[in-house]
């Protein structure tokens, strides 16, 4: 994979950065949660939207990979921010 920061100078002031992006990463780099949005909660979110979807007949794989990815992360780190995702999808260095 690509270094993080790396990706986040290749991006500055460009069309793709924004301000929220900015935010979470420097979490995401720095390896601190503080919530302000915890992941427990996002994660319910995400399979309510999961349970909508079915109850509509919609089929949204894309939304349930979310709510699993969320809800498995959440059960290690649920009242961390939403951005401590970044640890559940990046490997661990030894």
């Amino acid at each position: 994979g690509l270094e993080p920061r790396l990706v986040l100078d290749a991006i500055e002031e460009g069309p793709l950065e924004a301000p929220y992006m900015r935010i979470k990463a420097e979490m995401m780099l720095k390896g601190e949660y503080p919530p302000s949005f915890r992941l427990a909660l996002a994660a319910k979110d995400a399979r309510l939207a999961v349970a909508a979807g079915e109850e509509a007949g919609a089929e949204i794989p894309a939304i349930e990979a979310i709510a699993a990815q969320m809800t498995a992360v959440a059960a290690e780190h649920p009242d961390d921010d939403l951005a401590v995702l970044f640890r559940g999808t990046t490997p661990r260095k030894a």
